[in-house]
Parts: C-alpha cells; structure tokens; sequence
C-alpha cells in the first residue's frame, strides 16, 4: 500500500515532534515503533535533550512513574514550527500502557518532523475530569494519583467502572479496591474500623480516608476476592454455600447490635478470597444506622434484590413523579429485616447457580425461603435466623475460615 508523503510504517526511521506540558517541544527520530512510556523515558533522562528543570520537576511529583501522565495526539494533521502553538487542535486519548508511537504517526499522521504528534500532559484535576465519558474517570484524576503514590499505591490505568478501581499498594502482589464516596460513607467506614468490623467479615479501610476538592472522599480497601456474581458452580459444591451462608449472618449479625443495616446485600456486594469460602462483605454505600423500631420512608439498595417491603418504595418512586405523587406511599419499613430477606435471596441465587451442588439442598432452600417471607412482621430478625441455621447446620459440620485481615 502506498502512503502519501511523510507518512511511514512503523518499522521505518521516522520523526515525531512531542509537546511536553505545552512548555516545550521535542523532535526525536526513531528507527522503529516505541512504546510511549519508554519514548517519553528517553527523552527525559536519556541527556539527549535540554529538558527545562520545571518540567522534571512536574515528572517527579508521579514519581517517575510515567504511565499515569496523559498521552494524547491530534485527531488531524497539525503544522508546527518551533514555537509553542497557542491552541491546540482537537485531541485523542492514547493508552499510555497498549499503544506505540505508531497510534500517533505512520498512516495517522505524518511523522516527517513538520507536524504535531504527540502531546503529553498532567492528569486532570477532578473538577476538570470530562463528564462526557461512557466510563467515569475520577479514580485517574490528578489529586487521587498523587495521593496514592505518598503510599506507594496505584489503581491500574483504564480499568474499572469508574466508580470503583484495582490496584496496588507496595508489593504488586498485594492488590487494593479505591472508591470515591460521600461523606456519610467515609465516616461509615470510620465508624466500622472502630467496632473492629475487620473481625466480623465486614470490608474495612487500609488508609485514612482523603478528602477531595470535590468535597468526597477517596477510600482505600484490600482486593478481597471475586464477588459472589463471579463465582462458578464447581466452587459451590458440598458445604460451601452453608460455610458462605453462616458468615453473611455473622457479619449481619454484628452491623445490627450496632444499630447499623447494610440494606444492598445481593451477590456483587459479597467477595470471596481466593478459590476459598471467606466471605466478605463489600460496598458499604447504602448502610444506614438508626435506633430499633426506626421506620424508613425511602427506598434503598437495589431494585430486584429488595424485600417486599422495600421493593414497594422503587416501584412507587418508579410509577410516580418525584414533584407530584398520586398515589399514597408506601408504609414504613424497619430496616433489619430487608437484611435478613436479602440474605435468603443470596442463599436461592447460590443453589441455583449453574453446577452447584450443596448439601441438603432442600434443607438450605427451606430455609432461605423462611428469611424471605412476604409478610416482615412474620420474618425472623437476625439473631433468630442465625440460631436457627446452627440447629439446622451445627457449625461442627463444616468448617467455617477465619476472617480475613487486612
């Protein structure tokens, strides 16, 4: 195939001009395609430039860690001379980690030296990230990266939903969640590290929790596993699911002695280690604390993996106008036994995962299917539930894992 005139393959000797942080240009011949963190390596430290102390200065605030800088090259063919173009043209993101210099040359653009290529720039602020994206990317913005890096600690580029993102912190090997939340989350956690949540299988915090310039907060929490949604039948065999079922009441169990209710239990808020059967219980965005006998007027957690009695609140928020609601409300609900419908949901859901084969399913389906009784006033609160399955399933029946620890 023939290209046009300054355009090459990426085999070929070809030269590029880089725009560092709008301040400073660079043109680099290469005699092939180079990753763009070692391109922009070898231009920094390699002495073959004059690169400006402020520029060095910027880099060493990632420290050195080039991959959380943004890449970028125009979506058109830029002239530019050896001045600083005041505007630049309309610009794609590059993935810093995937791509070469041949996304921002060869059949792109010209590579003769006569056009722009390739910018590089800091990570947005967060009140600069667009809002424009399919996925969020707050948990890639300038104060979260800088944060983490005080700790050693990094979420992997372009991974994630946006709202919550891997990592790691120190050794690779040790992997991270980060999540941005509210205030009432934030504390949420706070209070929970003090009870000594951690022992009762409930998600807990490896950093104080860092405010942003948005006014949320940036948390930090061990990577504890799959969560249930992932998890396949051959790994939900024999006694698994009893062994999975008694920690999610032991965990719940300890939320209500403190007056706090999770009110989101379902399979994606549930993590398991490894291939082994320690449960933890993850994503704490709903959890409301409130004094017995407490009547909640809102709907909460999410549609589908509700009790009744919650489920009526979607459906009247779902049917009804916000500003002007026709029908009457939905009566108020005590939110411990949401919890405990949820967690019969979960149990249901397990035993008919695809392969799995428990024990006594019978025995564990009647059970669920008791937790998840219509009528709230008739449902079992939470310590009655958990006597129950120890008469049940007497826990020297099967072996129940320690709590996993940070």
């Amino acid at each position: 195939m023939l290209l046009p005139a300054g355009y090459h393959r990426p085999h070929e000797t070809h030269t590029l001009v880089v725009l560092l942080f709008q301040s400073f240009l660079v043109r680099i011949s290469l005699s092939r395609a180079w990753e763009l963190v070692l391109l922009l390596d070898r231009i920094l430290y390699s002495g073959e430039f004059n690169i400006p102390s402020q520029i060095h200065q910027t880099v060493e605030k990632y420290k050195r860690k080039l991959r959380h800088l943004r890449y970028l090259s125009p979506k058109q063919p830029f002239s530019i001379t050896n001045k600083i173009p005041r505007d630049l043209p309309k610009l794609l993101e590059l993935d810093s980690i995937a791509q070469s210099t041949w996304g921002c040359a060869a059949q792109h653009l010209p590579s003769d030296g006569s056009c722009l290529n390739l910018v590089i720039e800091e990570p947005f602020p967060i009140n600069e990230v667009p809002t424009s994206r399919a996925i969020p990317q707050e948990l890639r913005s300038r104060e979260v990266i800088l944060h983490l890096l005080q700790y050693d600690a990094e979420v992997f580029p372009f991974m994630g939903d946006g709202r919550v993102a891997k990592g790691y912190i120190g050794d690779k090997s040790r992997l991270i969640c980060c999540k941005i939340v509210d205030k009432d989350e934030a504390e949420t956690f706070e209070t929970l590290q003090r009870l000594g949540s951690v022992s009762y299988r409930i998600c807990n915090l490896l950093l104080p929790p860092f405010l942003l310039p948005t006014g949320q907060f940036l948390i930090t929490m061990p990577h504890y596993g799959q969560d249930l949604s992932m998890v396949t039948g051959p790994r939900l065999h024999g006694t698994a699911i009893h062994t999975i079922t008694r920690q999610l009441l032991e965990a719940v169990q300890f939320l209500h002695t403190h007056n706090l209710y999770h009110l989101d239990i379902k399979p994606q808020n549930l993590a398991l280690a490894g291939n082994s059967t320690d449960l933890t219980v993850i994503d704490l965005g709903w959890m409301m604390d409130c004094e017995p006998g407490f009547g909640f007027t809102h709907a909460a957690g999410t549609s589908g993996w509700v009790s009744p009695e919650v489920q009526r609140w979607h459906d009247y928020y779902e049917n009804n106008d916000c500003a002007d609601k026709d029908d009457e409300p939905p009566s108020p609900y005590y939110p411990g036994k949401p919890d405990v419908w949820a967690i019969g949901k979960v149990i249901v859901y397990l035993i008919d995962r695809d392969g799995a084969e428990p024990l006594e399913p019978v025995r564990l389906r009647a059970f669920a299917e008791w937790l998840m009784l219509p009528d709230p006033i008739r449902r079992p609160n939470i310590n009655h539930a958990l006597a129950h399955f120890d008469k049940m399933f007497p826990p020297e029946s099967y072996k129940s894992p320690p709590a996993l620890c940070a």
